[in-house]
């Protein structure tokens, strides 16, 4: 298919906003592709595809799947527009879905087996600064695979399982920096001692990085590490993050002649016990998360939104309807989308992408019904019999800290969901608790419970919502409904799937309405349920429950009845924590 350039340059936004610097060279748009069955290069591709829409998309103008015993081959050619190069140049992809081998002028650059999380190259050595370049990737991906993540992709999609996507789903860009330049910075708010920590990587000498904060345009401070060790700023006085006030600090940092500008936010989320109950607190304040799934798709670009604004739509949508928490859902999504939660102030519970063999349907289906449980340390039933997919496990779940850590707005690092993939639970938590002891974490989302991590976390559909506090964790129904409608002319599929079945827009509400102000109200006046995931933002392909349609046109429910739901139960979680209270204490002014 002939493909107009002139239409088809997606996505051009700086895509990284926390790393950001002036030179950026966007390489989304036209590139060639080909399907084979073998690795060698090719002369002769297929056609065109749309980067960085997957071949599985419409909108690449592909539309097809890349089988389990092919290839996918990616060319593009590309010249160094005139003064962009500073002394080298990096390549960065936000992500490649699964493993992929990068080659510039034939010479390999780079191999990743992380389907998604960044690649960031120096293509330096093997570039021509006059003429033409070409970047040739080769992708390989099993979506039945056991060894690397998959989140809820599967070759035959249906219910709870999607399309299976494949190669680049990310933005492409070159940037350049000098010889001697910042490769990564990590930020860490000190909310209670006032101050924020800053460590440094950097390419050649770790000397002379000069750090400048900006509080809205007027400057905070100004900090110099001489010999590269961390910095730490401390504040006389802050302005805290909040989901109705998102406020961030403003960075621009400079390392010799290279320079970066980005943002963090002094903000704080934990737990505190209230005679018992444990609750959940934002800034040392207690804080009822109210949060809706995301399983972050969009019709017809699957993992690759049509512009930015699908993203801010998506958010504001959330906030009004009342919630204050997005639960990223089995996948990992394009860092703009966690830049606008931090600019919006939405709290986002981020899910580590499942993957491990195939799934028992008698302990995935049947466990949350009987009662049953699993000693994840001896069992091999939940599909992490081999040790190199444990591993791979560890070393995505360590990369994916890495790479949303500044986040301000990720509170809650979701470990295992329903005993997919699960193993070895408290080991995995108290690695995870090593990597990031900034953050919440909930061990083990849904059931398999056990007994270590932040949260007493259950996932209840078909039945009433019956709970019970064991008063160690934090108690959250982190999912729950499910109730669904299918608009005509609104769906991807004939086929649909809900875990209740609505009639209208009018029952959708009121059924949500009514769920929300008996069943979970019930649940945070008696047992102090302290965070809620509604199950979910979009409809996904076959899945027809979400709060708007999966091409995003119909929002399906009545906006300012499940904001006034949502905004009872907040006062319901207020009363409970006023009656744990005694006023004379440092509660007191919180109410």
């Amino acid at each position: 298919m002939k493909i107009d350039v002139r239409k088809t340059l997606p996505l051009q936004e700086y895509p990284r906003m926390q790393f950001k610097r002036d030179s950026y060279l966007n390489l989304n748009g036209k590139w060639q592709y080909a399907f084979k069955k073998s690795e060698a290069f090719l002369e002769k591709m297929d056609g065109y595809i749309l980067v960085p829409y997957s071949p599985e998309s419409s909108r690449s103008f592909v539309n097809r799947q890349l089988k389990k015993d092919e290839f996918l081959h990616y060319r593009k050619y590309f010249v160094l527009p005139q003064g962009f190069n500073k002394g080298r140049i990096i390549l960065n992809i936000g992500a490649i879905d699964q493993r992929s081998k990068i080659y510039i002028n034939k010479q390999l650059a780079f191999q990743s087996s992380f389907g998604y999380l960044p690649i960031s190259v120096d293509i330096t050595p093997y570039l021509k600064l006059d003429g033409d370049n070409e970047i040739y990737i080769i992708v390989y991906d099993d979506a039945d695979s056991e060894i690397y993540a998959r989140g809820k992709q599967r070759y035959k999609r249906g219910g709870i399982w999607y399309t299976a996507i494949s190669g680049i789903y990310q933005s492409v860009w070159l940037e350049s920096v000098p010889v001697s330049y910042l490769k990564n910075i990590k930020i860490t708010p000190n909310y209670d001692k006032k101050s924020v920590t800053f460590e440094f990587t950097t390419f050649n000498n770790l000397t002379d990085i000069n750090i400048k904060i900006y509080e809205e345009e007027k400057l905070k401070g100004n900090i110099v590490s001489k010999s590269g060790e961390a910095l730490t700023f401390n504040f006389n006085s802050f302005i805290p993050w909040t989901v109705d006030n998102p406020f961030l600090y403003k960075l621009i940092i400079t390392y010799k002649n290279d320079s970066i500008t980005s943002y963090f936010a002094m903000r704080k989320f934990s737990y505190q016990d209230f005679q018992g109950y444990k609750l959940f607190t934002l800034n040392n304040e207690p804080i009822l998360m109210q949060g809706v799934l995301d399983q972050g798709y969009y019709y017809p670009g699957i993992y690759t939104p049509k512009k930015v604004e699908d993203y801010i739509r998506d958010i504001k949508l959330a906030k009004d309807l009342g919630f204050n928490m997005l639960r990223m859902h089995a996948r990992i999504e394009s860092d703009l989308f966690y830049y606008y939660c931090d600019k919006l102030g939405m709290i986002v519970w981020q899910d580590m992408v499942n993957g491990g063999a195939k799934y028992k349907k008698r302990y995935i289906y049947l466990a949350p019904f009987i009662n049953f449980n699993i000693n994840d340390t001896t069992s091999l039933s939940l599909g992490r019999n081999s040790e190199k997919s444990r591993l791979q496990f560890q070393l995505e779940m360590q990369n994916t800290i890495k790479h949303l850590y500044n986040h301000p707005c990720i509170s809650t690092w979701t470990l295992f969901n329903e005993g997919w993939g699960q193993f070895c639970a408290n080991d995995n938590t108290s690695l995870l608790r090593k990597y990031d002891p900034t953050r919440l974490i909930d061990s083990t989302s849904g059931w398999f419970d056990q007994n270590c991590g932040d949260c007493n976390s259950k996932h209840i559909y078909f039945k009433t919502i019956s709970l019970k506090n064991d008063n160690k964790r934090v108690l959250v129904l982190s999912e729950f409904g499910g109730y669904s409608l299918k608009i005509k002319g609104h769906f991807a599929f004939k086929r649909s799937f809900g875990y209740k079945l609505m009639v209208d827009s009018n029952e959708l509400t009121e059924s949500i309405y009514n769920l929300l102000l008996t069943e979970v109200n019930n649940a945070i006046q008696k047992h102090g349920l302290s965070a809620y995931v509604y199950t979910q933002l979009s409809d996904v392909e076959d899945e027809v429950n979400g709060f708007i349609t999966y091409d995003r046109q119909v929002i399906k429910v009545d906006i300012n009845k499940i904001k006034s739901a949502n905004d009872e139960l907040k006062k319901t979680f207020s009363k409970f924590v006023l009656s744990k209270i005694n006023l004379d204490n440092k509660w007191g002014d919180y109410f």
